[in-house]
């Protein structure tokens, strides 16, 4: 559209089709409203809470890392000590706390998970691995190459000038 046809036929452009709304027509205007925190959490009646913990149940994240340390054939007591875990906190993760990320990868190596299964267990502490972090990069590769010591794994950190994983 060019300005000499504008000017030729100013009865088809008329000005409020190129107007662009003021701060109050904006502030006033209807914007979608979000579904209410009670709307989205409480989706079933109240009684079907639990079936609805018991068929999420073993995702906690203590469920999956001892089911994976089973899978695996490892000791949990040995899974922690490999991870340098100190009884007190192997116990309080026992109870239900969720570990930081960094613990969540010690505990990784120390199962000599891979790739995907490692990604499963961040995933049940709410973590996942990304691109953009240079630690979990770090990490990756060792999974991938099977470096499983996180003795080593903190030098290669270190190395880089990561904070260790424990």
């Amino acid at each position: 559209m060019t300005i000499n046809m504008i000017a030729d036929a100013p009865e088809k452009y008329e000005e409020d089709d190129y107007s662009i709304p003021s701060f109050a027509q904006k502030k006033n205007a209807a914007a979608p409203q979000p579904a209410s925190i009670e709307h989205v959490l409480i989706e079933e009646e109240p009684e079907d809470l639990d079936p609805f913990l018991k068929k999420h149940e073993g995702n906690l994240f203590h469920d999956t890392l001892k089911r994976m340390a089973l899978e695996k054939g490892h000791k949990e007591n040995d899974v922690f000590r490999a991870a340098q875990i100190d009884r007190k906190y192997a116990f309080r993760i026992r109870r239900g706390t969720i570990p930081k990320k960094n613990t969540v990868l010690a505990l990784s190596l120390a199962l000599h998970l891979n790739e995907e299964e490692a990604k499963q267990l961040l995933a049940s502490a709410g973590y996942t691995l990304t691109s953009s972090r240079k630690t979990d990069l770090i990490v990756l590769y060792c999974l991938k190459h099977r470096i499983y010591s996180v003795v080593k794994v903190n030098g290669i950190l270190d190395d880089y000038g990561q904070q260790v994983l424990r």
